[in-house]
């Protein structure tokens, strides 16, 4: 369908001044059905700076129409935060097609003809390209920008863009919109973007670009924040759907950083289809920080499909894995070494006397990386161990792949395994590839495409596309003879969540080619089919993934290379998901300190704790054993069923200590982790009562005083008590201005949950 809403506004500007009556052009609009805003057709400067976007939070200001309307002022304005520093000279869009030739291509708002009369109404700014060449076809494009302040919240704007393609030979392969340049500087600018978890980089400039295909783990949510010291700038796509995107941090070649979103259509390179882009982009600002900008997203985040209700009303997560507090990782079996880490395993278990798990690796007779997914006959002695760790109070959880199959096995070539995996397209990319979008790099030179390969260990491997039945089948099946025939309690998928999404271009797979949400509703089908043939036969089973791709509905995602992305964590997913999606793991590294540090830390964040394998008579172990105690008995009811909080404020000097969690190669995020001792983190419980989580990872008894915002978190503060809930004893507190004080004395190696009702 062509957007008719375009060729109708050019065909009405080019008679801006004639006597077409404003009824007749808003139903001309509105037969086309494409508007969504109606507007009378009005001369604007075209020439001139266009009048800036205002609400009583947010200013926009934009190049004028012959310099490309590049955006030249984002503003906050009770601060008066102004996040654009210079003037950018920059596009404001970036449209790349692709020839049947396999000619890559590129089209910008700077390149372009300048846009029709612009119309503004204060609220909605609309911006026309109307005959944009591309090659050697002069009016093969037309562009329109929509441009509106939110009508509830004058902090937020909203972005959406559209492409007419009249062309018969160029189909559009990328849209990269908005492009916001002159970000980033400051000695106060920090960005946060969430790497896994989330990551706070406080010297953005110096650590560019940051980005990554949406989903994965980088980015495992659709926004990012850049601060400054008063105010944040919030830039997200609220997209229910979860289409294939990118979200760039970049230089932008004038010294300062540029936020790029780029967009896959559906039918990508088809000639002759138009693209328009089926959510927004949301640029807001806030008087506030990055935990802000988590908590507006969190807003939206709880309604969408991906997120059931509150986990403590949830009856399709198993009882035993909301109380698990520990995870470990091994290969337990009969091989000697393995045996030990089993038994070893097993005496842990004993010795913590909490519910556990473990992440079993090398159940099955292929080695790792090796012959997938052909995973049976599995090791003779598994079904015994199976039965030692059950015994033990052990949960049994296996990995297995879901997402590559081995060429070289017998069933890749008996089930011609080959038609169900992704197909790339064919790409010829010119030299100057600056522009050239993720997608890009997934080509081949053959005008047939090939599949697409990637090598593990020392075996080749196709990418299998998710939205086959065929493939979707294939793991679900795995998944139930796990659990029929093994009886273990669940199965974990790797590579799921972590990795980025191939664009399949095979039409016989039942999907638009490209670009889209095929992938992510492709493995929302394959997750929906392994839990209903897991729990046809066990109810009380559950299914993890690797990392923290937010789209996918698993029951819950091990956030193991959390440890990878050290020293610059932050719990960005926790402040978003807490309370409805369950996040356990993390890989042990470098020292007992470092483990000391990992379990502290994921004992606060609210993320069931361990991934490893220690001897019980170490310091680790010990220390493990009093926060598992202190999860299961006091601090889960916030840490696991509440919502993370701003942390309450250390009034006090707190001792820090700097340790190595990876070998230092030199990159940045191989730099020593700087923690203070005593860590802390503030929670709502469901029934609404606060709670403080504190630990103290170091050797001796550590002071501290803590400040809570209260008249912000209760409703009354007049008799707010603080209630130490691992000794029973009521706190000495001070309540001032609604904000309540109070002072502990934490112990070394021990930990602390402070109830304030």
């Amino acid at each position: 369908m062509k957007i008719a809403f375009i060729t109708a506004f050019v065909s009405c500007t080019r008679k801006a001044r004639s006597r077409v009556a404003p009824k007749r052009i808003l139903t001309a609009l509105v037969l086309v059905g494409c508007a969504s805003v109606p507007f009378p057709c009005s001369a604007a400067d075209v020439g001139k700076q266009l009048t800036p976007l205002a609400s009583e939070a947010l200013r926009l200001g934009f190049a004028p129409p012959a310099d490309g309307c590049a955006v030249t002022s984002l503003s906050e304005r009770t601060t008066g935060t102004q996040f654009i520093r210079g003037r950018p000279e920059g596009p404001l869009w970036v449209v790349e097609l692709r020839h049947e030739d396999g000619r890559l291509v590129q089209v910008t708002s700077r390149d372009a003809p300048p846009p029709a009369p612009a119309y503004s109404d204060g609220v909605t700014r609309t911006l026309v390209w109307k005959d944009v060449p591309v090659d050697q076809e002069a009016e093969a494009l037309a562009v329109r920008v929509t441009v509106r302040l939110d009508e509830r919240d004058p902090r937020l704007s909203h972005w959406r863009i559209e492409a007419e393609n009249r062309s018969r030979q160029w189909g559009i392969w990328a849209v990269h919109f908005p492009i916001v340049q002159g970000l980033g500087a400051g000695d106060d600018a920090y960005y946060v973007w969430p790497l896994n978890v989330g990551n706070k980089v406080d010297e953005p400039l110096e650590r560019l670009p940051m980005w990554g295909p949406y989903p994965a783990a980088s980015p495992s949510m659709q926004f990012s924040v850049v601060g400054a010291a008063n105010a944040a700038l919030y830039v997200a796509t609220h997209d229910p759907q979860a289409y294939t995107k990118e979200h760039r941090f970049e230089e932008d070649g004038q010294g300062a950083a540029q936020i790029r979103l780029t967009h896959y259509p559906q039918g990508m390179g088809e000639p002759g289809r138009d693209y328009r882009l089926p959510y927004e982009v949301t640029i807001g600002v806030l008087a506030g920080d990055w935990i802000d900008a988590c908590k507006l997203y969190r807003a939206w985040a709880l309604d969408q499909k991906w997120c059931g209700p509150p986990l403590a009303q949830r009856d399709d997560i198993p009882q035993w894995f909301k109380d698990t507090a520990v995870w470990f990782q091994g290969s337990p079996h009969a091989k000697e070494q393995d045996y030990l880490q089993g038994r070893q395993i097993v005496d842990l278990a004993e010795f913590l006397d909490v519910p556990t798990a473990v992440h079993w690796y090398g159940w099955h007779q292929i080695p790792f990386d090796n012959s997938y997914p052909e995973y049976f006959p599995v090791k003779a002695d598994v079904p015994i161990w199976v039965e030692k760790l059950r015994a033990a109070g052990v949960r049994t959880i296996p990995y297995i792949n879901a997402r590559i199959w081995d060429i070289e096995t017998e069933s890749y070539k008996k089930e011609q395994a080959e038609r169900h995996a992704v197909l790339k397209p064919h790409l010829r990319l010119p030299d100057d590839v600056a522009f050239a979008s993720y997608g890009g790099h997934q080509f081949s030179e053959k005008t047939e495409g090939e599949r697409y390969l990637e090598n593990w260990g020392k075996r080749t491997f196709n990418v299998m596309c998710p939205a086959t039945p065929m493939w979707q089948q294939k793991i679900a099946g795995i998944c139930e003879r796990i659990v029929g025939e093994l009886g273990m309690d669940g199965v974990y998928l790797d590579q799921t969540a972590s990795h980025m999404v191939r664009h399949c271009f095979d039409p016989a797979h039942g999907h638009a080619i490209g670009g889209g949400h095929h992938w992510v509703s492709g493995n929302r089908e394959l997750v929906r089919r392994c839990k209903q043939r897991m729990r046809a036969i066990n109810p009380q089973t559950i299914l993890t993934t690797e990392s923290c791709a937010e789209p996918y509905s698993f029951d819950a995602l091990l956030t193991w290379d959390g440890t990878f992305q050290a020293p610059d964590l932050a719990p960005m997913y926790h402040y978003v998901y807490s309370g409805r999606l369950v996040t356990f793991g993390r890989a042990q590294g470098h020292g007992s300190r470092a483990k000391d540090m990992q379990f502290a830390q994921c004992f606060i964040w609210g993320t069931q704790m361990g991934w490893g394998s220690w001897k019980v008579d170490s310091p680790n172990a010990r220390y493990l054993k009093v926060l598992a105690r202190a999860y299961a008995d006091q601090a889960k009811r916030f840490t696991f069923y509440g919502e993370m909080l701003r942390p309450a404020a250390t009034l006090n000097d707190v001792p820090t200590e700097s340790v190595q969690w990876m070998k230092n190669d030199g990159r940045p995020n191989r730099r020593p982790v700087t923690m203070a001792m005593v860590v802390h983190s503030l929670w709502r419980a469901p029934d609404g009562a606060l709670g403080l989580v504190l630990t103290n990872w170091g050797e001796d008894a550590q002071p501290i005083e803590l400040e809570v915002p209260l008249a912000k978190l209760l409703s009354s503060v007049a008799n707010a008590q603080a209630v130490n809930l691992t000794s029973g004893d009521t706190l000495a507190t001070t309540v001032e201005g609604g904000r309540m004080r109070l002072k502990l004395e934490i112990p070394g190696r021990s930990a602390r949950v402070v109830e304030i009702r």
